[in-house]
Parts: structure tokens; C-alpha cells; sequence
């Protein structure tokens, strides 16, 4: 075998040095070097200590991840990079970016060189590519399993957000990026603190040890994202203060996942049953627009729209108005479910409108400019949409009621919300109804609200519903609530704020910002102030802690600022030197009552 070799590598050697065609070159070797070094670089990224380097190589894309000049000859930034580079290299998984070496680069120094991923942050790929739900639940789907792989090598990520999470432009996969921060019991190397803040479980943000369910209260931050309507439950229990009470990994996440996947499938199944069975019996259709009088001879310019009653404008109208909950056309009653843009714009005859409980959406404008709408605006339990400006220049209306369980906005809202110039709505009233208050649905109400009454049986208010009410002063917590959730009263301009005895957790800036605060008081069930709560006040001069146990704070809890350097701190006096034993009230003025 070995001389048949031979002769035919003597053969085929005789034909190439004799072949005067000129397709093949006798001297090839000489013609095809293979070109080791890297060129066409373009720096794509930097922050931090790092610069981020796209590179070519063999004719194919590299990303470089090296140093800023600042930092290449500091031993302990190298080490970083080190530590980056043993941890990825420990990881191979489809859907984390894949690393090939560490090399000393001309020009850039130490880098790590990995794979470049052709793909866009997964915010963006939500933002601008609107995926399908069956996409986003794969994206998840894929996470976890980056996430599995990573926690049996006994790894944490540490810092999952959208921007380390490509989507790949090709085939819409998940590739997880940017181990800089993760960290495995094994690595001694920086292990202070690091989070993104929107991204961070409450124990990174204290300094504490983590562990794979640091990475599950993230992933739950980032399903919400994904699924602003769905799976609330599964991302609940992701986020959960106690991490004792998440999920204990990756792959009890995905089964909770999965478990759903039945109901994903029967919602869609019986809507189209019984929208065949509607076909047959109720004559769906759509229809043009007619005149409808309602029972005081106000018109109302109606549409049909897949059997539901539409709203798109008026003939006749002035004074009260009540709207109906079935709109009679032909021979069918049709539910009255939505307002359309402008239904109702600029309609100043209006003094009054009580919207049934069959109404779902109200559209952009719908009563923008009814300069003399008033009395109390009833959000019905059944109301699920707002559009932009809704209530724009109304300004007569005095208070809001909100019972809808779950209202959310448009997807992307208008910078200036729903109640611009609602100057005398005074009150707002959340009742127990309400499942979670939506984000920033009384934004540009800023200067109207003095006083928010919240009902007995509430217990969830939702991040950031309350915010911004800039002329607040009075805020009624029912005895039911136990949690005020993150950022619910930020920037509101409350001037003394006395926390009930029952509540027990304020969670991330929770009341972070009341630039007019003089006087905070806490009552005596509190157990845990998260960060930022006692960030931004420009005028506090008095803090009151009642309960005789101090309770749990992180390192930003308190971040005075220049305005308000050294309030008096005040608990109680048999409690002084338990509250003294914490380092984080250590540094305050604190004293004993």
C-alpha cells in the first residue's frame, strides 16, 4: 500500500511539472500562504476597561475583545480578561457565542478572539422585527438552555440584559454574549458587586452571594419584555425577592414554560370555533357606518367590526352621555367595545360620558379637547386599552376612578400620555379590581393630582402606575397592601409620606425622588427598603424608622443629595445600637427617640 502511494504521488507530480496549460501552477505553495495575522479592523463597541474589535482572518470575521490603552499593562485588568477567556472556554453551546483563543494582537494587545455573531439585540429585534409569539417563546426556549449549560459548569452569568442577548439576523437564534461579570466560586479575581440595574436581582444589588437563581430573577425581567401579557405567573416566581422562592433552575423555568404551551394552543383552537359557530348563527360580518340613537336622542356614528360595535363618531350630542352595552343593527345586538380615534374630539358640548362594562379599547383622541367633560371618569372593569391624548384639554374632569384589571397602553405611548392638561382632576382613586395598575397611565396628569385613595383589598400596584404626580400630597394605603413596587411613587411631589405599619417591602425606588419631601416615616412592619428609595430628595430633613428590628437595605438605599446632605435619622432608642450595628445606617445621622 505504501509503494502504490508512492507511485502515484510521483505520477501526479510528473503531470503538474509537465503541463504547460497554466491551470496549474508547479510552484503552488508559494502562490497559497496562509495568512495567520488579522486586518481590516473596525472597533464596534467600547466601555468600560474594554474595546470590542471586529477583525478579519482567513478571509472570514472575528470579534476582538482587548483592552483600552489605559488599562493593557495593569496586571489585574489582564487577569480579567484571563478569567473572561477560561470561563468561555468552558461553555459550548449553540446558543452561547463560541471563543477560539487569547492572543496579544498588534495594536490591541491581549484579546480574546470569539465568534462574530451578524445579529441585533434582542430589545431591538422585538422593537423593529415585531416577532411572532412562537418566535419570542423560542428565543426564551433557547435562553434557558444557554442558562442550563452554563449552571452545571457551576458558572453565573451576572449581568444577563438585552444587549448581551443577539438574535441572529439568519435564523433567529440566541446567542448570549459577554462574560465579563460572570463569576464561579472557583475565581478570585474582582468580586465586588456588578449589575445592570434593571436586570439585577436584589441580592446582587446588596453585595451578597449569588447563585443560578441570581440568573432566573434576570431571565424573568427579560420574559416580561418578551411577553409583556403572558406568562405573568412564570415571571412573577423568576422574581421573586426571596430567592428561596424562584424557580430553583433553568429547567424548572422551561417546564413552567412548556406547561403553558397547552393553553397557548387551546386559546387560538376555541376562538376559531367559535368564530365558525358565529358564522352560522349571529351572521359575523362587518358592516358600514350607521346612525345610532341612544335613549336621550344623542347620535352616535357606528361601525360592526368582526361582530363588535365601534364608535367612530358623533352626529348629535350634548350634555350627559350614556353609552350602551349592546348596539341593536339588523337583527342582532353587537357589544359595544370600542371608541375610535377622535370619536368624541373636540366635542365641548359633553359634560358627562359613563362607559359600559362591555367597552374594551378607547382609541387615540377619543375625547381630546371636550373642554367641559367633568365630574368623576370611570375606567370600567372591562377596559383593556388606552391610546395616546385620550383625554387631552379636560380640563374640567375632577377626579379618575380606575377598575380596569388589566389596562395596558398603546405599545410604543406618546411621550405626553393620556391626561395632558387634566388640571382639576384632583383625585384618583384605584380600586380593588385592579389586578396591575398600568405604567405611567396618569403621565402629563403631573400637575393636577393632589390626592391618590387606593381601595381596601388591593395588594399589587404594578412598577412605576403612580409616578410624576408632581402636586401630590395625600396617598390612603388600604391595610391589605404589603408591597410598594418598583419606582410606583418615583418623582412624585409629595411633602410628608407616613408609611403604614403593614407594609412590609418597598422595593427598588419605590418612593426614590420626592424632590419635596421634608418628612419620610416608616411603620413598624417594614422589613425591606430597597435601592434608590431615598435617592434624589432635595428638601428631607427628617427620617423616622419605628420598627424595633432595622430593616434590610442595600448599599444605594440612602444617596442624598447635595441639597439634603445629613437628615436626622430617628428609631427607637432600645433599638439605637441594633440600627447602629448596620454599616449602611452606621454612616447617617442617626438617633435614638
Amino acid at each position: 500500500m505504501t509503494s502504490a502511494l508512492f507511485t502515484y504521488f510521483c505520477t501526479m507530480s510528473t503531470i503538474v511539472n509537465n503541463d504547460s496549460s497554466g491551470r496549474i501552477s508547479p510552484n503552488i505553495a508559494e502562490h497559497y500562504t496562509l495568512d495567520t495575522s488579522f486586518s481590516q479592523f473596525e472597533e464596534i463597541a467600547s466601555h468600560g476597561y474594554n474595546r470590542i474589535v471586529r477583525a478579519v482572518r482567513y478571509g472570514k470575521y472575528f470579534v476582538l475583545k482587548g483592552l483600552k490603552p489605559d488599562y493593557r499593562d495593569e496586571e489585574e485588568y489582564r487577569s480579567l480578561l484571563h478569567k473572561e477567556f477560561e470561563i468561555m472556554i468552558q461553555v459550548s453551546h449553540p446558543n452561547i457565542v463560541r471563543v477560539y483563543s487569547l492572543e496579544e494582537v498588534d495594536g490591541i494587545g491581549l484579546c480574546i478572539v470569539m465568534e462574530y455573531v451578524d445579529g441585533m439585540p434582542l430589545d431591538q429585534w422585538l422593537r423593529d422585527d415585531h416577532p411572532s409569539a412562537t418566535m419570542r417563546r423560542r428565543a426564551m426556549l433557547q435562553l434557558l438552555d444557554a442558562m442550563a449549560h452554563w449552571h452545571k459548569v457551576q458558572l453565573v452569568h451576572r449581568d444577563l440584559k438585552p444587549s448581551n442577548i443577539l438574535i441572529t439576523r439568519n435564523g433567529n437564534n440566541v446567542r448570549v454574549i459577554d462574560f465579563g461579570l460572570s463569576d464561579g466560586d472557583r475565581y478570585a479575581v474582582f468580586k465586588e458587586p456588578a449589575y445592570t440595574l434593571s436586570y439585577a436581582s436584589p441580592e446582587q444589588m446588596e453585595g451578597g452571594d449569588l447563585d443560578c437563581r441570581s440568573d432566573i430573577f434576570s431571565f424573568g425581567r427579560l420574559l416580561r419584555l418578551t411577553f409583556p401579557h403572558c406568562y405573568r405567573a412564570v415571571a412573577a416566581r423568576c422574581c421573586r425577592h426571596r430567592r428561596e422562592q424562584r424557580y430553583h433552575s433553568a429547567e424548572a423555568v422551561r417546564s413552567a414554560l412548556l406547561r403553558t404551551k397547552v393553553v397557548l394552543w387551546t386559546v387560538p383552537l376555541l376562538a376559531v370555533l367559535a368564530a365558525v359557530l358565529m358564522l352560522y348563527t349571529m351572521k359575523h360580518y362587518n358592516s358600514d357606518v350607521f346612525s345610532y340613537t341612544v335613549n336621550n336622542g344623542q347620535v352616535l356614528q357606528i361601525k360592526i367590526v368582526d361582530s363588535e360595535a365601534r364608535i367612530v363618531g358623533v352626529d348629535t350630542l350634548s350634555g350627559s352621555l350614556v353609552l350602551p352595552e349592546r348596539v341593536r343593527h339588523g337583527l342582532f345586538n353587537y357589544p359595544l367595545r370600542e371608541i375610535g380615534e377622535r370619536a368624541f374630539f373636540q366635542q365641548s358640548g359633553l359634560t358627562r360620558v359613563i362607559f359600559p362594562s362591555s367597552l374594551r379599547r378607547i382609541g387615540d383622541e377619543a375625547f381630546s379637547g371636550c373642554s367641559n367633560l367633568s365630574d368623576t371618569l370611570l375606567l370600567t372593569e372591562g377596559l383593556e386599552y388606552m391610546g395616546d391624548h385620550v383625554f387631552d384639554n379636560c380640563e374640567h374632569i375632577k377626579a379618575c376612578r380606575v377598575e380596569s384589571r388589566r389596562l395596558h397602553l398603546k405599545k410604543e405611548p406618546d411621550k405626553y400620555g393620556r391626561f395632558g392638561n387634566t388640571v382639576s382632576m384632583k383625585d384618583v382613586i384605584i380600586a380593588n379590581t385592579v389586578d396591575s395598575l398600568c405604567e405611567k397611565l396618569f403621565e402629563w396628569a403631573y400637575w393636577g393630582v393632589t390626592d391618590i385613595w387606593i381601595e381596601e383589598g388591593l395588594t399589587h400596584l404594578g412598577e412605576g402606575s403612580l409616578s410624576e404626580l408632581y402636586n401630590l400630597e395625600r396617598i390612603h394605603f388600604p391595610s391589605t397592601l404589603r408591597t410598594i413596587d418598583q419606582s410606583c411613587f418615583y418623582g412624585c411631589g409629595i411633602h410628608r409620606l407616613v408609611i403604614p405599619d403593614q407594609i412590609e417591602e418597598i422595593e427598588n425606588y419605590g418612593i426614590g425622588v420626592l424632590f419635596n419631601c421634608r418628612y419620610v416615616e416608616f411603620g413598624l412592619g417594614l422589613k425591606y427598603l430597597g435601592s434608590g428609595n431615598l435617592y434624589g430628595y432635595r428638601n428631607l430633613d427628617t427620617i423616622v424608622f419605628r420598627s424595633p428590628e432595622p430593616p434590610k437595605v442595600t448599599a444605594t438605599t440612602f444617596s442624598f443629595v447635595q441639597e439634603s446632605p445629613n437628615p436626622l435619622v430617628l428609631v427607637p432608642a432600645e433599638a439605637l445600637e441594633r440600627y447602629m450595628a448596620d454599616t449602611n445606617f452606621a454612616k447617617l445621622n442617626i438617633k435614638g427617640y
